[in-house]
């Protein structure tokens, strides 16, 4: 396997590396000396500024949604920092009191500053050290850029590209996620705003990894889980490619996802195998990975 910077460093320097090996099916854990800001104490206080927002109420936000009937994930707020409406959808940005600034896409978390790094360097690393040689990426979706970041510290990535579908998301990512957004300022990397769809039916046989960093499968990325959207997967991977996506909560989503494609054909003549992997956090995000048959393997 190829190599790739597992600590957090300052961004993009390069200092040696280990080996790090990965197998679809099985537990996989990076381990990175970290150290946590002072947001992760729960001894900080509330502002005197009013916070208003309709999932924001007594000083928390609450995650409730019919996609998961029966709970809910709250966060106390500190402040919050913008409030959007985008062509595609509610953006909303706050400071919390003890898990950093909260991003969050009609009215559902999507990343946090405490533990976003436990999301983007899974999804990323699994696919790019699964590939003996992962030249060129491309990312829909993951518009905080913290997937990105995580891809531009592999030395034998030449190319990455960003295709996500709202602009607003990007943009005040950079402005308030700055420390996940530091991908989108790196060299190797290439950013385009628009349909993913889209985007990948101008590319065939192009890219050694496709990574799916999208929302939960309501509004602008319910495409994203259709089997229309895999096949055009693979019409742009190369040979021996690799993908990953993001598979929501598996034990929650299970009838949602159901037709996503598993160890069947999507296109002839190259067959494509997916497993299931994931990790468990109070949100038991899992992912889809899958690579096409016959792949060369280190």
């Amino acid at each position: 396997m190829h190599l790739f910077k597992k600590s957090r460093l300052p961004p993009f320097s390069s200092p040696p590396r280990n080996i790090t090996t990965s197998t679809f099916g099985s537990s996989l854990a990076f381990t990175s000396r970290r150290t946590f800001p002072s947001f992760y104490s729960s001894n900080s206080k509330m502002s005197s500024e009013e916070i208003t927002h309709p999932t924001i109420k007594d000083g928390w936000f609450r995650e409730i949604s019919d996609m998961w009937p029966g709970h809910a994930m709250t966060l106390r707020v500190e402040k919050v920092l913008v409030h959007e409406k985008s062509k595609y959808q509610d953006v909303l940005i706050f400071k919390s009191t003890d898990f950093g600034n909260v991003l969050v896409l009609d009215n559902v978390i999507q990343c946090t500053e405490r533990d976003e790094f436990s999301y983007q360097e899974m999804i990323a690393h699994l696919a790019l050290n699964s590939h003996p040689n992962p030249k060129k990426v491309l990312v829909i979706g993951g518009g905080d850029g913290g997937v990105l970041r995580e891809i531009v510290k592999h030395d034998c990535v030449e190319e990455a590209t960003l295709c996500d579908i709202d602009e607003a998301v990007v943009r005040l990512s950079k402005e308030h996620l700055p420390s996940m957004a530091c991908g989108f300022d790196h060299p190797k990397s290439k950013t385009h705003i628009g349909d993913g769809f889209k985007f990948l039916n101008d590319y065939k046989n192009e890219f050694d990894v496709i990574i799916t960093d999208s929302s939960d499968p309501d509004g602008p990325a319910e495409a994203l889980f259709q089997k229309s959207y895999f096949q055009l997967l693979h019409d742009a991977l190369r040979e021996g490619g690799v993908i990953t996506t993001q598979g929501c909560m598996f034990p929650i989503f299970l009838r949602r996802v159901t037709g996503v494609p598993r160890n069947g054909r999507i296109g002839e003549p190259s067959q494509i195998k997916v497993d299931r992997c994931g990790w468990d956090l109070p949100r038991w995000v899992h992912f889809g990975a899958a690579s096409l048959l016959g792949a060369p393997r280190s």
